[in-house]
């Protein structure tokens, strides 16, 4: 099982890696829009009609003008401390 993991959390950090590389200016909105479009109006109408309007302008399109990079960085970055905290456990 911990090969698995191991998989992952490389194939995690090799897209990081690539898509820094490649794709700097790609962001997490774009993406999203290029997948589905609709799904994405339809959240943004969703939080601007049941809970905020500012919490979209605030919040949310700040979050999707993130570069997509990032957030595989983030993942990849959890991924290798869940992996180096459970390894450390069973050696102790």
């Amino acid at each position: 099982m911990s090969e698995v993991r191991f998989i992952m959390t490389s194939l995690f950090v090799i897209i990081t890696v690539v898509l820094a590389i490649l794709y700097t200016s790609l962001s997490i909105g774009d993406l999203w829009a290029m997948i589905d479009a609709n799904s994405l109006v339809g959240l943004q109408a969703l939080i601007e009609k049941d809970v905020d309007p500012d919490l979209w302008l605030e919040v949310g399109l700040p979050v999707l003008g993130c570069p997509l990079w990032i957030v595989t960085a983030v993942v990849s970055a959890v991924l290798l401390l869940i992996r180096r905290r459970r390894r450390s456990r069973y050696l102790a």
